[in-house]
């Protein structure tokens, strides 16, 4: 991603190289040091402690499914045992293995900083590297990074979603092009796989889409480097669900869409159907005509998503927005209850877990579709047109802050460490 070239047509403001004598120098100083790939990384593990805060303190996270005791076992599914499917097969083997020298909860409170500042840098890089600015470019990850639904996963104890969604911003420019280096599309299908079945299946949601939009597809090749990435939780899945193991349906799982306020909201990252645990809870207004905006800037800002995968992301986006949505729409609910009770389906039980497939275009757009709107208003005098550039700048910002800030210090309060006896 660092190969994005640099694009003054998003931001309207194209500066020369400060001279010896150019008043300018410090300013293009303090720029180069904000253009330094070191900020966005220290930002990033900044916005992971924000986000734990006082669960960094030593003791046992217990959460609804999040369980992180001082030492782990191996997860029961990895040798196919049941009775239900593995959930926490290969993603939780780091932490057991390791239990006997490092805390388990220690571990993998580390591991929880460097995926949020993972997804972070991540789409970071995607916004800045296409000229579209560091203010821009942080509230764009600070978005992706912390929105309520993945602070809401950290709560619920999700980690392979948490997981995948650090990995997605990295993973995109390969899977939407799989055909084009069957190695690297072999590398991020087994990288997310090693999340368990529900980042196999978002890998290969994401593998088809790109096929289908390439002109060159090798048929054979890449379906078998998505299923090889995959055997480590495919494996024992096929020997736990041979034994009889019972799917609950999606039903009792639908996404929350409480009134406007609420199917708006969604968009943003709402919509838990357990409201205890859903970071932001209620939605209010504000957070719906966040939404509103942030939607509006991704429309302008599409055709600035990098161009090997912008098609692809859209139509991931929308593919998103429909399973998550479909849950509350009558007709589609009833194909994802019979989805939800097949094997790989299963991941689609709750239909909000494909929001990232959103949040991955949603962000980097929004972002872009500020700046071209802000460049567009500068038209509009040096007075007035440099106040409404700024303001369709700060509005990423203003928003990003206040739909993640009830996250922040401690997962929304939900992380509370214990000492067990």
């Amino acid at each position: 991603m660092d190969g994005h070239p640099t694009s003054a047509l998003i931001e309207g403001d194209e500066r020369p190289a400060a001279g010896p004598h150019d008043t300018d120098a410090p300013a293009a100083a303090t720029q180069r040091w904000l253009d330094h790939p070191w900020v966005a990384r220290v930002l990033g593990v900044a916005l992971g402690m924000v986000v734990l805060g006082p669960a960094l303190r030593p003791g046992s996270l217990f959460s609804l499914d999040l369980i992180l005791p001082e030492s782990v076992p191996v997860p029961r599914g990895l040798w196919g045992l049941g009775p239900e499917l593995p959930r926490r097969v290969p993603h939780m083997l780091p932490a057991a293995w390791l239990s006997p020298l490092v805390s388990a909860s220690s571990f993998m409170k580390v591991v929880l900083i460097l995926s949020i500042a993972s997804a972070f840098v991540g789409i970071y890089r995607i916004v800045h590297g296409a000229g579209a600015g560091v203010v821009l470019a942080v509230a764009a990850g600070v978005f992706y990074a912390a929105n309520p639904f993945l602070v809401t996963r950290i709560a619920a104890g999700h980690l392979m979603i948490v997981f995948a969604m650090a990995m997605l911003p990295w993973a995109y420019p390969v899977l939407l092009r799989p055909s084009a280096s069957v190695a690297r599309t072999l590398l991020w299908c087994s990288a997310l796989g090693f999340t368990g079945n529900y980042g196999g299946v978002v890998a290969a949601i994401v593998v088809v889409v790109g096929m289908v939009l390439e002109r060159r597809r090798r048929w054979v090749a890449v379906p078998a480097a998505w299923l090889v990435g995959q055997l480590p939780w495919f494996v024992p899945g096929l020997v736990v669900f041979g034994q009889g193991a019972t799917l609950a349906g999606s039903a009792a799982f639908a996404t929350r869409t409480d009134g406007l306020t609420g199917w708006l909201s969604v968009a943003v990252g709402h919509g838990f159907w357990q409201d205890v645990y859903q970071i932001g809870a209620p939605a209010g207004g504000d957070t719906a005509l966040f939404s509103v905006v942030l939607a509006t800037f991704a429309l302008f800002g599409h055709r600035s998503l990098p161009a090997a995968w912008r098609r692809g992301a859209a139509v991931l986006a929308g593919i998103g927005a429909v399973v998550v949505y479909g849950s509350a729409v009558p007709g589609v609910r009833e194909v994802l209850e019979w989805a939800s009770g097949t094997p790989l389906g299963a991941n689609l039980r709750e239909s909000q877990r494909l929001y990232p497939l959103v949040a991955m275009w949603l962000a980097p757009a929004s972002a872009f579709g500020a700046a071209r709107v802000a460049r567009l208003a500068h038209g509009a005098g040096p007075r007035l047109g440099g106040a409404m550039s700024s303001s369709y700048r700060a509005l990423p910002c203003i928003g990003a802050l206040l739909v993640t800030a009830p996250g922040m210090w401690g997962v929304g309060g939900h992380l509370v460490p214990v000492d067990m006896p």
